[in-house]
């Protein structure tokens, strides 16, 4: 039977899940106007970023509307909406929740999550992260793992799945076959995972199958190549060995299986939009992530099937998948309301239980006849983490305290500035807001910043927080550390009692 290139096109859109960003599209006309004529060509959904959480939410409403009801919106949203939008429960980052190592706290948090999620009108969780983080220098995947154990990272993904999944959201296994071995950040380049194929099935791939195990309704393929398994050097996103070799029939994982961002370097730099989206149904794939150009995506894909009646056939099987999913998300409409006051404790609670402290035991709890200086050191140009840091402290501590913010930047004459401004003070406090972040490239602390510290420290006694990446310790010398594994506002919180109470 011949089919049109008009039901084709229908057909191609209906696998394809663009970015929205809720701010561009209240305020820019021609954007919304982008936006509904995607909905009108049939794409299946959208991946939410930024936001106020009451914008989201009417866009959101209003999008379904327009496209009866049927849209499916995702997010990234692994430590709480908060990760994407603002508002909602702050929660601590995977690494924390590991280290607490309580599985029926992680699993309640990724219910508080999926509840959240739910009631701002978005059904695709793109959690938990199932990477083990077995290399320190990993520029991306860092706190966002539950730990550098399979056996770690395994119990609590099943957790977070059953956790996400009791309400309706869809959970998903990320970043398959494991990204945590690399050292390259795929919104850059295109890592490479030089092992075995035996170290994996052995190592990486056991989250992925507890995962599956677990019933997981998604997995997100990784940007990464894996010589062992695809001697092409193609993306473990865009490969069939990968997808549907491995994943698809050896693994057995019958439900979606998503690409990760299309929009990302390593894929950009190699591949055109409709290049991508036909490479990432060629491999297996269901849902073609945020290719850079949708339109260009979604006609590259409905002119290939038009001659190639196994495309074709893929874009039908995926669509169904997709449709089915949808369905089992739809299902159960109701949504109780969302108890911040609880979420915020509970947040709390398992932020405190992660909170590691090493060195000398001495200076913890602060004695309070020692004055101190604390001092936040600041991996970007957002000053808020380190101002809510010294909010907690300031509504907790009774010494006397001098405050003050640094960065890589800082200058001998700003150095030579703060040891004299804090010349009187007994104990000198560092908390270092450091960790993997997107598109930096790397996860570790610049020389000078240690530097800076012992020349404002001059011989004082210091105390370092670690509000992110605990693996910065190694260069970063200091009498006593506090280690929070994660820098969202409870870990900041939980930092701040460290400080007074201990753990």
């Amino acid at each position: 039977m011949t089919v049109s290139i008009e039901k084709m096109r229908i057909l191609a859109a209906s696998v394809i899940m663009p970015r929205i960003e809720p701010e561009e599209y209240r305020l820019n006309e021609d954007y919304r106007n982008t936006i509904h004529a995607l909905i009108h060509a049939g794409v299946c959904g959208f991946c939410v970023f930024k936001g106020e959480l009451e914008h989201v939410r009417t866009m959101i409403q209003e999008l379904q509307t327009l496209g009866g009801g049927r849209l499916l919106f995702s997010g990234d949203f692994e430590y709480g909406i908060s990760m994407r939008i603002h508002g909602g429960t702050d929660f601590p980052h995977a690494m924390a929740l590991g280290m607490a190592d309580d599985g029926d706290m992680t699993e309640k948090i990724a219910a508080a999550v999926a509840h959240e999620t739910r009631a701002l009108g978005v059904h695709w969780n793109f959690a938990p992260v199932c990477d083990i983080n077995s290399n320190p220098q990993n520029p991306i995947v860092n706190i966002r793992s539950f730990g550098e154990t399979p056996a770690r990272v395994m119990s609590h993904c099943v957790r977070w799945i059953h956790g996400t999944q009791a309400h309706h959201v869809i959970a998903c296994a990320k970043h398959f076959p494991g990204h945590g071995d690399t050292a390259t950040d795929s919104h850059l380049g295109l890592p490479v995972l030089s092992i075995s194929a035996e170290h994996l099935r052995n190592h990486e791939l056991l989250p992925f199958k507890k995962a599956i195990e677990a019933g997981v309704r998604s997995v997100m393929m990784g940007h990464l190549a894996v010589p062992s398994l695809d001697a092409s050097g193609a993306p473990a996103s865009l490969s069939f060995p990968l997808v549907t070799d491995l994943l698809r029939k050896k693994l057995g994982f019958k439900g979606i299986i998503v690409t990760d961002a299309l929009d990302m370097g390593a894929i950009t730099s190699i591949y055109t939009s409709e290049q991508a989206a036909i490479a990432a149904i060629e491999a297996g794939i269901d849902v073609v992530l945020l290719p850079q150009n949708p339109q260009e995506a979604i006609e590259g894909l409905a002119q290939y099937a038009m001659n190639n009646p196994h495309i074709h056939q893929r874009l039908i099987e995926s669509s169904l998948r997709i449709d089915k999913e949808k369905q089992w998300c739809f299902a159960e409409q109701e949504i109780a309301a969302v108890n911040l006051q609880e979420y915020g404790s509970m947040a709390f609670h398992a932020a405190r239980a992660a909170v590691r402290i090493s060195g000398d035991r001495g200076l913890i709890p602060l004695p309070e006849s020692k004055s101190f200086a604390a001092f936040a050191v600041m991996q970007n140009d957002n000053p808020q983490p380190g101002v809510n840091f010294f909010h907690f402290v300031q509504q907790i501590v009774e010494n006397d305290c001098d405050f003050g913010f640094m960065n890589a930047d800082i200058t001998d004459e700003e150095i030579d500035a703060y040891r004299e401004q804090t010349a009187t003070a007994d104990i000198v406090i560092f908390a270092l807001f450091i960790r993997a972040r997107s598109h930096t490239g790397t996860v570790g602390i610049a020389p000078k910043i240690n530097e800076a510290a012992q020349r404002i420290a001059n011989g004082r006694p210091m105390i370092a927080i670690l509000l992110g990446s605990p693996y910065i310790r190694s260069s970063f010398d200091a009498d006593t550390y506090i280690t929070t594994y994660s820098d969202s506002l409870p870990g900041i919180a939980a930092a701040a009692v460290a400080l007074t109470k201990g753990v």
